[in-house]
């Protein structure tokens, strides 16, 4: 009931929740396909006005976190003694990872006891997307009468073409060892080691009177990317 899609929390619209007698307990959502959340949203089904109070059980202390497995949990954000001034309430990722499952894992809540339903969700909504994937080149069918081996790439440069969250596109002039690095930051950065920021070296585009220019990208902001290699040769 919690991921029905259905948010109404206003004083005159019935509602259906999530809700348990136990005052602590925990919630999850499995996807599909591990997916990159970088917000979550909290919804009441009480008032939604400056001066909500909120409900005795609503969840006032927990921790968000992310799983792979169904075993292995790893924190992505943690809350304590929310309060609860209006009836949605947003919490952003971070260090946002990919993850299939994702919970709530709720300690405490807004001081409700001995009733039927002592912790509740109205509504639990997760942002985000998936995991940038590259789409490989088509096939030719026409057999190639000078076959290399398909393991080396066949360019010693590319353009590197980099959508962020935005919609906004960066294109980069690079050599393939400079492509290579980015993605290896990419990876570390998707398993959860490295930078949170890559510095691009901007080459032809360096307009002005300096020596050195160099774009950085946000590893929570890119969306997807593209490599389109070419030779020099």
């Amino acid at each position: 009931m919690a991921f029905d899609g259905v948010p109404h929390y206003s004083q005159f619209s019935y509602y259906r929740a999530w809700g348990t007698p136990q005052t602590a307990a925990w919630l999850a959502y499995e996807f599909d396909a591990p997916k990159i959340v970088t917000k979550y949203v909290l919804l009441s089904g009480g008032f939604d006005t400056n001066n909500y109070a909120g409900g005795a059980e609503l969840p006032v202390s927990w921790t968000f976190e992310g799983s792979n497995d169904n075993k292995n949990w790893t924190i992505l954000d943690e809350e304590a003694n929310i309060k609860w001034t209006t009836g949605k309430l947003e919490f952003s990722i971070d260090h946002p990872q990919s993850y299939k499952t994702y919970r709530i894992n709720i300690t405490k809540n807004n001081g409700a006891s001995g009733q039927k339903v002592n912790l509740s969700i109205h509504e639990m909504e997760m942002w985000g997307y998936a995991p940038a994937t590259q789409t490989p080149d088509p096939v030719d069918p026409t057999p190639n009468p000078n076959p290399t081996d398909p393991t080396q790439p066949t360019g010693d440069r590319a353009i590197l073409t980099i959508t962020m969250d935005t919609g906004l596109e960066k294109e980069f002039n690079l050599s393939m060892k400079e492509v290579n690095s980015f993605i290896t930051w990419y990876e570390g950065k998707q398993s959860g080691s490295g930078t949170a920021s890559y510095a691009i070296d901007k080459h032809d585009n360096n307009k002005g009177p300096f020596s050195n220019r160099k774009d950085y990208v946000i590893f929570n902001k890119i969306l997807t990317f593209e490599v389109s290699e070419y030779s020099t040769k």
